[in-house]
């Protein structure tokens, strides 16, 4: 597996206020191999020699509507909040 990781823009925490990098990664995946990890995978296509390259996330929770993250625990942290304060969907 071949991989190369890009740093986007700045993020900040919508809980803590903390820098959150916006860091993605490009993966290569050799034909036949299906991507078992744990990051969100923002993309994928079809690479020559019938391999896979994908686009995953990384280190950012960010698929909320409320805003980017740190950690999950800020992520649990907000939500937890958010109720406490009555704020329902």
């Amino acid at each position: 597996m071949n991989h190369h990781t890009e740093i986007e823009e700045q993020l900040v925490c919508a809980n803590c206020g903390k820098k959150a990098g916006g860091y993605y990664e490009t993966l290569l995946l050799p034909e036949g191999e299906t991507y078992k990890g744990n990051s969100r995978v923002v993309s994928q296509r079809e690479h020559y020699n019938g391999a896979t390259l994908l686009r995953l996330n990384r280190g950012t929770y960010r698929a909320f509507n409320y805003g980017q993250f740190c950690t999950t625990s800020c992520a649990v942290a907000f939500a937890n909040d958010a109720v406490r304060y009555g704020l329902k969907r």
